[in-house]
């Protein structure tokens, strides 16, 4: 009886060299009673007796067709599994031994409706949120240009790489908003001073001695008195500019 799996079998002995039964192409040679086998299949199988060996390509068949039956149903299963009927899947947490869903859900503000006494006012609310739509997203592109300029100037060594390093900043500047500063309305201008404090939790004329001196903030400070505007003019949220405030927070959460 012979039960094994042979890679590249040199020889086998049996009692007759009767070629085995199947698609295993083989190569047989009797000498002296030593049956050398060449075969390109591995797999033998179980045999009554010496003389009926052979290679089970039929058995090898159905264990073929069983194996892809699984894997298929398997497969399915898996599918089934993922399949979620009118919802989604979340994560899950265990509380007490028990496991249930885990949402996080982001914040909703919840805010007194507004009273408008007249239409001029409701106008007035609308123009607000526009102008906070086109302002808001200038104000967090400063305040992210100020973070990158002031964590790359620790690394200079002098003063004078830092003032080098400011120029070039200052210039790049211009150049990217010049253009969009133009076509911001008087109000827009006046309200981004106010986000920007709001973003920086600085004035810009605070911001701009920071960064280019008393003599640079002495100057853009006057320019803009001549329109009636204040680079020191600050936010807010809880006094004067709270309906801007709570525009900005349904801005940023998607409400409006």
């Amino acid at each position: 009886m012979l039960l094994g799996v042979y890679f590249s079998p040199k020889s086998i002995v049996a009692d007759s060299p009767t070629p085995a039964r199947g698609n295993a192409q083989m190569e047989w040679k009797a000498t002296n009673g030593e049956l050398s086998v060449r075969p390109n299949f591995f797999l033998l199988c179980k045999c009554t007796t010496s003389k009926n060996i052979y290679f089970c390509s039929m058995n090898c068949r159905i264990v073929f067709i069983l194996v892809t039956v699984f894997l298929f149903l398997y497969k399915s299963h898996a599918q089934e599994y993922n399949k979620v009927e009118n919802g989604f899947l979340v994560p899950v947490c265990v509380y007490q031994g028990d496991t249930i869903p885990y949402v996080q859900l982001p914040e909703v503000y919840i805010f007194k409706p507004l009273l408008f006494k007249n239409e001029k006012e409701r106008q007035a609310y609308n123009k607000l949120i526009r102008d906070v739509k086109k302002t808001l997203p200038i104000s967090k592109e400063v305040k992210q240009i100020l973070v990158e300029t002031y964590e790359y100037m620790q690394t200079l060594p002098d003063k004078k790489s830092k003032q080098a390093h400011i120029k070039i900043v200052e210039k790049g500047v211009k150049e990217q908003y010049t253009a969009r500063m133009k076509k911001l309305t008087f109000s827009q201008g006046k309200l981004l001073i106010k986000l920007i404090d709001r973003e920086c939790n600085q004035t810009s004329y605070e911001l701009i001695r920071a960064f280019m001196g008393s003599f640079k903030a002495g100057f853009y400070q006057a320019f803009a008195g001549v329109f009636g505007a204040s680079l020191k003019k600050g936010y807010d949220p809880q006094g004067e500019d709270w309906i801007i405030e709570r525009v900005i927070l349904m801005v940023e959460n998607g409400q409006i």
